[in-house]
C-alpha cells in the first residue's frame, strides 16, 4: 500500500507579513526568525489590517495567529492578491467589507 505525501504540515518559512504603509501610520513590524512575522498596532484606536505575502492558489492551507489585547475583535481574512489594502481598514465596515471574503 502506497503511502499518501504528509500534506499541511511543513512550515512555511517563506511567507511574512507586508509593509504596506512604509511612512510609520502605527504599525510596528518585528522580525522573527529572519522573517516579519509579527506587527504590533500602536494606535490602540483604530484597526491595523496588515496582508501576508502568501498567494494560495491549490488545495488547503492553514494559518495560525495570535491576537493580543484586542479585546475579542480579532480577524483573519482571505482576499485576492490584486486587493490594495490602506490603513487604517476596519475589516466588518466599508470599504473593507466590500473585498474580503
Amino acid at each position: 500500500q502506497a503511502q499518501q505525501p504528509n500534506r499541511g504540515t511543513e512550515e512555511d518559512t517563506t511567507s511574512e507579513l507586508q509593509i504596506v504603509e512604509p511612512s510609520g501610520y502605527g504599525i510596528r513590524f518585528d522580525r522573527v526568525v529572519g522573517l516579519i512575522r509579527k506587527a504590533t498596532n500602536m494606535k490602540h484606536d483604530s484597526c491595523a489590517t496588515v496582508p501576508l505575502s502568501k498567494e494560495m492558489r491549490d488545495g488547503i492551507h492553514s494559518v495560525t495567529v495570535r491576537f493580543e489585547n484586542g479585546g475579542g475583535s480579532g480577524y483573519v481574512g482571505i482576499m485576492k492578491a490584486s486587493c490594495v489594502i490602506r490603513y487604517p481598514c476596519k475589516p466588518d465596515a466599508e470599504p473593507c467589507v466590500t473585498f474580503v471574503f
